[in-house]
């Protein structure tokens, strides 16, 4: 513990402040420590959204672990492709340690379903589901380990990864999914009907809300309660 400067020995053992931190976050003060190095040295300028889950993905903590099968190396290899800017920091090795775990966390903050997911990727729904709440735990651990090294800039970025892992879509939709019984569904049908955000709802009348599929009456009531109260 001393060796990760969660313990003093100054007048007797005691815990800093980043140990009382890492004992209320339930965590491993190991991992704590190596998720502190990798936020020292992240890499500044750019999003880092695939580095963030390659890092989550390789934790001890995480399960469950699934290997890349050789039929989905080809689909890793385009992904990294695309997101290889996405880099966490400085010394991390995007092209390694590739998990299906990873492909599925992809996928889902895309907004493929679970179905097609279980399809494509041969997972069962409960996996799934297991994938996605120990990945929005750590998310959660690494924002407060990044909050407390006062990173405002990650913590924000990370903030903005656990709804999109919680709720499954693209950022964009990241104001809508955040009103209240607006869900990925919702949220896609609202955004095709050019209500990006909450200040076009605002702007929206109730009956033109009502009148959406899948919104209703009820559901347009409770949106716009909710968006006038944050005024």
């Amino acid at each position: 513990m001393k060796t990760y400067d969660m313990i003093t020995d100054e007048s007797g053992f005691k815990p800093t402040k980043f140990g009382q931190k890492i004992f209320w976050l339930r965590i491993d003060p190991k991992t704590a420590f190596d998720i502190t190095a990798y936020l020292e040295d992240y890499v500044k300028g750019n999003k880092h959204t695939f580095g963030f889950l390659h890092m989550i993905t390789n934790l001890p903590e995480f399960y469950p672990q699934f290997g890349v099968t050789e039929k989905l190396e080809e689909k890793m290899v385009e992904i990294h492709d695309n997101f290889k800017h996405e880099k966490l920091y400085a010394e991390q090795k995007l092209e390694q340690d590739w998990t299906k775990s990873l492909l599925i966390l992809h996928h889902w903050i895309d907004g493929m379903t679970y179905s097609d997911m279980s399809q494509e990727f041969n997972a069962e729904p409960g996996d799934i589901f297991q994938i996605r709440q120990n990945t929005e735990r750590l998310t959660y651990v690494t924002s407060e380990i990044a909050r407390f090294w006062k990173n405002q800039i990650l913590v924000d970025e990370l903030d903005t990864l656990r709804q999109r892992i919680r709720h499954g879509v693209p950022e964009k939709y990241i104001d809508l999914v955040r009103i209240k019984n607006v869900g990925r569904v919702r949220a896609k049908i609202l955004y095709k009907y050019n209500f990006h955000d909450r200040a076009d709802l605002r702007k929206a009348s109730l009956e033109k809300l009502a009148a959406i599929d899948k919104i209703g009456m009820t559901i347009a009531k409770s949106i716009k309660l909710q968006i006038e109260k944050v005024r």
